[in-house]
């Protein structure tokens, strides 16, 4: 159970955490509200979006059974956005993109 950091953006952050409260993983939306909750990283002096909430950055700590939990509802988010016909959504390629940021989290922490 390896603790991981990583900086990730207010957007990721914020989509993750509203995927996992859609998805009843309470305690881990939480986790992630608490992330957001503290202080992002400073901004450079001559940032052009110095006050918009939508450009921090946040240091994510995060063990690796959170990390891997995480991904998995997000891959499961991803499986269940493809249509019944076997053809992925924009939904689906959204999903697949936060797979994506959380899986390589989770590769990182295994090494």
């Amino acid at each position: 159970m390896k603790v991981q950091s990583q900086i990730m953006s207010y957007s990721t952050l914020e989509t993750t955490r509203t995927c996992l409260a859609s998805a009843g993983a309470v305690q881990l939306a939480l986790s992630i509200s608490q992330i957001l909750a503290g202080t992002p990283l400073e901004k450079p002096l001559l940032h052009n979006a110095p006050q918009q909430i939508w450009t921090n950055q946040y240091v994510v700590y995060l063990t690796t059974d959170e990390i891997e939990s995480i991904r998995e509802i997000l891959f499961n988010a991803e499986a269940a956005s493809v249509r019944s016909d076997g053809e992925a959504t924009e939904q689906t390629s959204f999903y697949a993109s936060l797979v994506d940021v959380w899986s390589d989290l989770f590769d990182q922490a295994k090494q």
